[in-house]
C-alpha cells in the first residue's frame, strides 16, 4: 500500500488513462530514504516514461521520457502525533545527504536583508509588503523559465516563513498567469493541471 496522495490515476488531454503511474514511480524512487513517520512533498517534473508531458511545454531539465523529483517540505510525526517542520535548510541538507533534489532555492534568509527600499516614503506595513512584492517579482518572475529549454515563462517563487508555524506564499507570475489561462480556454489539460 503506498501513502495516500502517492498514486493517482489521470487521463491526457484525448481522455485517455497514461499506462504508467509516475505517483507510483516516483514513491519507488524515495521509499528506501523514508523511515516511519516521515512525510516527503515534491513536485514531478519532465515526462512520463510515455513522452506524456507532466507540466505542458516545461522539461526542467529533463531527457524526453523521464521525469524530476523536488523535494519542497518534510515534516516529520512522533508516535504522539505532534508534527515537526523541517526548515528550508534542513530539507535542503537531507536531500543532499540522499542525493536527492531539493526545489531550487534563490535566497535563504531575513526578507529585510534581500533589498532595501531606496523610495519608499510610507513606513506603514503595507507599503513594504507592496514593495517587497514587487521587488520579488522584478527578480525572480516575469522572466522565461531558466530551467527549461523552452522560452516559455517562469512560473513564479514560493516565500517560506518559518516560526513556530510554517506559512508558504506563492507568488506566479503574470505571463505564467496568462499562459495557464489560454490553455485552459482551449481546454488543454496537463497532468499537474488533472491533479
Amino acid at each position: 500500500n503506498l501513502p495516500k496522495g502517492i498514486v493517482g490515476s489521470w487521463k491526457n488531454s484525448n481522455g485517455d488513462y497514461y499506462s504508467n503511474d509516475i505517483w507510483k514511480e516516483a514513491y519507488e524512487k524515495l521509499k528506501e530514504f523514508i523511515p516511519k513517520g516521515m512525510s516527503v512533498y515534491s513536485e514531478l517534473v519532465g515526462f512520463t516514461e510515455n513522452g506524456a508531458a507532466i507540466q505542458k511545454g516545461y522539461d526542467y531539465g529533463q531527457q524526453p521520457n523521464t521525469f524530476g523529483i523536488y523535494i519542497y517540505r518534510i515534516t516529520y510525526t512522533n508516535p504522539e502525533g505532534k508534527v515537526f517542520e523541517f526548515s528550508a535548510k534542513q530539507v535542503k541538507d537531507w536531500c543532499k545527504k540522499n542525493g536527492l533534489n531539493s526545489v531550487p532555492e534563490l535566497y535563504y534568509g531575513k526578507a529585510g536583508d534581500l533589498f532595501t527600499f531606496q523610495n519608499l516614503n510610507d513606513d506603514s506595513l503595507e507599503a513594504w509588503q507592496n514593495e517587497f512584492l514587487a521587488y520579488l517579482k522584478f527578480k525572480y518572475n516575469e522572466k522565461p523559465c531558466y530551467m527549461s529549454k523552452s522560452k516559455l515563462p517562469e512560473e513564479g517563487c514560493v516565500v517560506r516563513i518559518e516560526g513556530q508555524d510554517l506559512e508558504v506564499f506563492k507568488c506566479k507570475s503574470v505571463a505564467f498567469l496568462e499562459l495557464e489561462t489560454k490553455q485552459l480556454d482551449k481546454e488543454e489539460v496537463d497532468i499537474e493541471t488533472e491533479q
